[in-house]
C-alpha cells in the first residue's frame, strides 16, 4: 500500500509538470581497470631505521610476484608491515617501562625495604653489587630488574645476614666461629676465615 502511495505521488508530479516519464535502460561502462604492471624485479626500499630484517624485502617481493602486484603496491605492503612492527615495538617498550616503574614504586612502598629506609637500602644494594660483582650492574640496569623489590630485598638481606663494609663482608664469631671472611670466601663458601 505504501508503494501505491509513492507511485501515485510520482505520477501526479509527472502529470503536473506536463512531462512524460520515460524509462531508458542505463548502459554502465563495463571496462575493467588496467591490470597492474608486474615488474620482473621489484625495487623496494626498506624504510629508514626499520626494525624489519632485510629478508622481509625478498619475502614481500615473492608475495607481490605471486599476487601480481605492482612495484608501488609491494612498496606499500613493505611500508605497512614496517609501520606495524614499529608500532608493536613501541607498545612493548611502553609496557616494559610501565612494569619497571611499577617495580620501583612497589619497592619504595615496601614495608621492609621502602619508606624512610628506601634510599639507604638502594645505596647499600648498589654498593654491595659494585663490590661483589660490578659486571652484573649493566644487566640489572638494562633489564630493570635492579628496581624489582625482590632484588633490592635480596641485597638488603645479604647485607643484614653477612654484614658489609666497603672492603669485605663481616661475620660475627657466632656465624663463623672465628671472625671475618673475604668476599670470595663468602660467595664461594670457603671455610677459611681471616683472623
Amino acid at each position: 500500500m505504501a508503494d501505491e502511495v509513492i507511485d501515485t505521488a510520482a505520477q501526479t508530479n509527472t502529470e503536473a509538470a506536463g512531462t512524460e516519464q520515460t524509462t531508458e535502460p542505463v548502459v554502465e561502462a563495463t571496462t575493467k581497470p588496467a591490470a597492474p604492471v608486474v615488474p620482473e624485479k621489484y625495487e623496494l626500499t626498506m624504510p629508514k631505521d626499520s626494525l624489519l630484517e632485510p629478508s622481509v624485502v625478498e619475502k614481500i617481493s615473492a608475495y607481490a610476484k605471486e599476487k601480481g602486484l605492482s612495484n608501488e603496491a609491494a612498496q606499500e605492503r613493505l611500508d605497512n608491515d614496517n609501520s606495524a612492527v614499529q608500532e608493536y615495538h613501541e607498545n612493548q617498550n611502553r609496557k616494559v617501562e610501565a612494569i619497571r616503574n611499577g617495580w620501583a614504586r612497589d619497592a619504595e612502598a615496601d614495608p621492609q625495604i621502602g619508606g624512610s629506609k628506601f634510599k639507604e637500602n638502594v645505596e647499600m644494594s648498589r654498593r654491595l653489587i659494585e663490590k661483589a660483582n660490578p659486571g652484573i650492574k649493566d644487566l640489572l640496569d638494562a633489564t630493570g630488574v635492579g628496581n624489582h623489590p625482590e632484588m633490592i630485598r635480596l641485597m638488603v638481606n645479604l647485607v643484614e645476614m653477612f654484614g658489609f663494609s666497603e672492603d669485605k663482608f663481616i661475620f660475627s664469631k657466632s656465624q663463623t666461629g672465628t671472625g671475618t671472611k673475604s668476599n670470595a670466601d663468602v660467595f664461594y663458601n670457603n671455610t677459611k676465615t681471616e683472623e
